[in-house]
């Protein structure tokens, strides 16, 4: 089915899933297992906020109790439903920083184009890299480059006064940048010389139009 979908010009990927279509009716027999799991941990479901740009629910349905909230049941319907990506996408605006959250960047390619050319598509791992910490911060560091305010004290834990002895010091790690020179003009390269006396330049300045 691949193929034949390939042969007619559409983007089509197979995705490596044991066997099982997530997303669709097939799923349906684990709802009740899931449901039950996701209750215990989803106590208080909180709403969905207006940038929740949902792919399981169709957008004229945003309004039902349903997509109201990230709820055990909104969830359960996701694993159940066909995804809603193009539908989604589409509501995603011009200049949008879009970070892709997953083990994997598996949706680099269908976002690239499905999205505005103006778009900034980040992943934050990417299986098969050689050291994905690395490939974690330099998209971090991107997506600050992009605009987006990161905290960074977030990524360490939190500091406890005072600090323990032979804590490293930041200091030796701070140098002068001495790539460039700048003039520093001394006491004799002023008017007034080194005598110290007070003097000053006068510029005489005729505004005449008929002046040369």
């Amino acid at each position: 089915f691949v193929s034949e979908l390939k042969e007619q010009g559409v983007f089509a990927k197979e995705v490596r899933s044991a066997g099982v279509a997530f997303h669709s009716y097939y799923m349906a027999s684990i709802a009740p297992t899931l449901l039950a799991a996701l209750k215990k941990v989803i106590k208080e479901p909180r709403k969905r906020s207006s940038r929740w740009v949902s792919t399981s629910i169709a957008q004229s349905e945003w309004d039902s109790p349903l997509a109201l909230y990230s709820s055990a049941e909104y969830h359960v319907n996701n694993l159940v439903s066909p995804v809603l990506f193009q539908e989604a996408l589409s509501l995603v605006p011009e200049n949008a920083v879009v970070v892709e959250i997953a083990p994997h960047a598996l949706l680099q390619a269908i976002l690239k184009r499905g999205l505005k050319p103006t778009c900034s598509i980040l992943p934050l791992m990417k299986r098969g890299h050689t050291n994905n910490l690395e490939f974690f911060l330099s998209n971090i560091g991107k997506i600050y480059m992009n605009g987006i305010n990161v905290d960074a004290n977030k990524l360490y834990p939190e500091v406890k006064y005072p600090v323990p002895v032979g804590t490293p010091l930041i200091s030796p790690l701070v140098q002068w940048d001495h790539a460039q020179t700048w003039d520093v003009p001394k006491t004799e390269d002023f008017p007034s010389g080194s005598g110290g006396s007070n003097s000053a330049t006068v510029y005489n300045i005729d505004i005449n139009p008929e002046s040369p």
